[in-house]
């Protein structure tokens, strides 16, 4: 048996019908309205333009306000979101000119200047922060900002020129991080457990990850708060300091002007800091010593195009500071002749772009490589030499 259905229940049920049929028709005419008129202004058929405007004068407002909703909801960029308001700009004053119709128009300005206003601010914070990670090695880890804000720290900077101060970069790399940015899930929860950073900041090596917030939490500080530039931030007596309680060598006294020696580019040059005799790293975060590994040899290699410097690649100097495994076989193929290398690929990483230019020295120090004569006859002999 079916249930009866009163006579008022009818009436509202067919009132409902009525104005969700009229708010679909209105919606359609906004979005049939717009999508003409975006037609026309692309088209630059002036005369459509001002037809399209004077006929729908009474839609404008809404549209206008519907343009605005749009270009300030769901996720878009800033470049996104301002080519919705030139529609709506457009539309606006296009309006107020032929309709003598001004609020829109001031609508629109009133957003356009909250939007810009927002971007320029993001933009500053940006180029704020860029310093810290203008030194090659330095890392800004600023991946969950929204939640750092919240608790009111800074985003971390971490420096790998002031860790190398101690610690060969085999002390770390491959054991304890990969050498890979955004790979290794840096967490509090990670340090508590004796991970990563937490493997010497445990407050017995180094000190503790909840000690001192700042000394990790740094970047937006004062600029003596973190580790950012060598050549302003290194104070020797502590560094001497840190270094015997660690177990590394540190005799500043063996330094020129009792300085670090820094390259043309004003970075360290840590071929010169082990030549002085001033410092010997450690080889292992757990004060375990850890064997060297490598090989001698040295690689030369041609260029393609004639009359540029050789270049002379040393393992020995490379061994020095990291595993073979580093390296062989994920970045090179250990193999004499079986890697294709190309200057062009460097900045993206590729071949000796693993490391240089991100935390060993720049490619815009050229002669730090390409340091043999072209001339045939004129490269060092050996049985440690080899061709490339």
């Amino acid at each position: 048996m079916k249930k009866r259905v009163e006579p008022f229940q009818r009436a509202i049920l067919l009132t409902l019908i009525l104005i969700l049929f009229f708010a679909g028709s209105s919606l359609a005419a906004q979005s049939s309205f717009r999508t003409e008129f975006m037609q026309a202004r692309e088209a630059n058929r002036f005369e459509a333009l001002i037809s399209i405007v004077k006929n729908n004068k009474d839609n404008i407002p809404a549209e206008v306000k519907s343009l605005l909703k749009d270009a300030l909801s769901g996720d878009k960029t800033f470049y996104e979101r301002m080519r919705i308001i030139d529609t709506a700009s457009a539309l606006a004053s296009m309006h107020k000119y032929w309709n003598a119709g001004e609020k829109p128009l001031i609508e629109v300005e009133a957003v356009q200047k909250q939007l810009i206003t927002a971007e320029n601010e993001r933009l500053a914070g940006i180029e704020k922060l860029a310093r810290y990670e203008r030194y090659p090695g330095n890392v800004l880890m600023n991946d969950k900002e929204a939640n750092l804000s919240a608790k009111g720290l800074s985003p971390v900077v971490f420096s790998h020129w002031s860790h190398r101060l101690f610690y060969e970069c085999r002390a770390c790399h491959n054991g304890l991080f990969k050498p890979e940015r955004g790979t290794n899930g840096i967490s509090h929860a990670a340090l508590r457990e004796g991970r990563l950073c937490g493997a010497c900041h445990n407050g017995s090596i180094a000190f503790g990850s909840n000690d001192t917030c700042e000394k990790c939490h740094s970047a937006s500080k004062s600029s003596k708060t973190g580790p950012v530039d060598p050549s302003a931030d290194t104070d020797l007596l502590t560094v001497k300091h840190t270094g015997d309680g660690l177990g590394a060598v540190w005799e500043p006294e063996k330094l020129i002007n009792r300085a670090l020696p820094l390259d043309r580019l004003g970075l360290v040059d840590w071929m010169e800091l082990r030549k002085s005799g001033a410092y010997a790293p450690l080889k292992s975060h757990n004060r375990a010593e850890a064997a060297n590994q490598g090989r001698d040899n040295v690689i030369i290699f041609t260029p393609r195009m004639p009359g540029i410097n050789r270049v002379s690649f040393s393992h020995a100097s490379h061994t020095k500071e990291i595993d073979c495994a580093t390296c062989h076989p994920s970045v090179f193929k250990d193999a004499l002749g079986a890697n294709k290398i190309s200057m062009a690929e460097m900045p993206d990483g590729k071949a000796c772009g693993y490391c240089h230019g991100k935390v060993a020295f720049k490619f815009a120090d050229c002669k730090r490589c390409h340091s043999l004569s072209p001339l045939k006859g004129a490269e060092p002999q050996g049985p440690n030499i080899l061709m490339r």
